[in-house]
């Protein structure tokens, strides 16, 4: 596993998380405070807006998780395929999301892709 492959799924962990305050701690090193994250649901900058937007997103799919299936990664760059799965492992969702890093390796942009009602 490479270090952004490391830093992707350390990022990935915290959408396990309902505590805004271990969100903070556990995203030292793997995102910085300025990041930018878009979906099709959402546009956040900074880690602030993206703890609240993975809090409601563990309020609505509670015990829900992202799981990486494939990651590529070159020159800063990073792409994953993902699974969403419910609390007992079932399947929700899929998507894509590309990962841009700063020279230390941590995460400044995050965009994801998704199927949601109307963008099909």
């Amino acid at each position: 596993m490479n270090k952004f492959e490391q830093t992707w799924e350390n990022y990935v962990e915290l959408w396990r998380l309902t505590d805004k305050n271990e969100m903070k701690n556990r995203a030292k090193n793997v995102i910085v405070n300025d990041c930018g994250y878009r979906d099709p649901l959402i546009q956040a900058n900074g880690t602030e807006a993206l703890f609240n937007y993975i809090y409601e997103f563990q309020q609505q799919f509670s015990g829900g998780y992202i799981e990486t299936y494939a990651f590529m990664s070159h020159h800063g760059r990073s792409m994953a395929n993902w699974h969403m799965k419910s609390s007992n492992a079932t399947i929700i969702s899929e998507g894509i999301s590309f990962g841009e890093y700063n020279e230390a390796g941590e995460l400044t942009c995050m965009t994801g892709f998704f199927e949601t009602q109307g963008n099909g």
